[in-house]
Parts: C-alpha cells; sequence; structure tokens
C-alpha cells in the first residue's frame, strides 16, 4: 500500500463477516447489476416537475399530477421511437455516434 491510499483488501471486506470477498467478487456485482436492470422497472428519465413547467408554458394554470405523469409516458415513449430510428439512421450512415439532424430526421419520420 502507498502513502495517502487505501488497502483495497481491508477496504472491501465483509464488514458483517470479517471475510474477504470471493475472488469473483466484481463479477457478481456486475451481474447482480445487470439482472436488476432487466427485471426492476425502468426508471422515469423525465422528472414531473418538467412536464410541469411545459405544460405551464403551453397556458396551463393548474396541473393534476395525473395529467404530468400522462404526459411524462407519452413524451418517453415518443422519446424511445424516435432515438431508435436516430440509432437507425446514424448506422446506416456508417457511424456510432448519433448527431443531430439524426434526431431532426428521425422526429419528422414519427
Amino acid at each position: 500500500m502507498g502513502k495517502g491510499g487505501t488497502d483495497y483488501k481491508s477496504f472491501d471486506k465483509d464488514w458483517t463477516s470479517g471475510k474477504s470477498p470471493p475472488e469473483d467478487y466484481a463479477l457478481d456485482n456486475f451481474i447482480r447489476g445487470n439482472l436488476y436492470s432487466i427485471f426492476m422497472p425502468a426508471r422515469k428519465a423525465i422528472s414531473l416537475s418538467a412536464m410541469e413547467k411545459i405544460m405551464k408554458g403551453a397556458g396551463a394554470n393548474r396541473v393534476s399530477d395525473e395529467a404530468k405523469e400522462a404526459l411524462r409516458e407519452v413524451l418517453e415513449e415518443l422519446g424511445e421511437k424516435i432515438g431508435k430510428e436516430a440509432d437507425e439512421l446514424s448506422r446506416h450512415a456508417g457511424r456510432r455516434t448519433i448527431k443531430a439532424d439524426d434526431v431532426r430526421m428521425a422526429a419528422r419520420r414519427q
């Protein structure tokens, strides 16, 4: 262990049993993380406060929580469709990076 560093072996010890983790500890955590993302519902990407700002900007005085949720669902679904289409356009152009023009073209196609 160097100066000011943390000894990773003592840092990674299981605090409940005092034992070091198994050799495949990192792999186990990786697998658990991927299983979590597969089986758990996706976290919403757009906040409800953003939905309220959009609707109030359109002229609404008051916005119910149900209306915010509904708009969020619609926009996330539309965003996912546009994202997939933009990805296809970028791959067709021989790129791995989605550019702003890909997004705009994909949005026009929806």
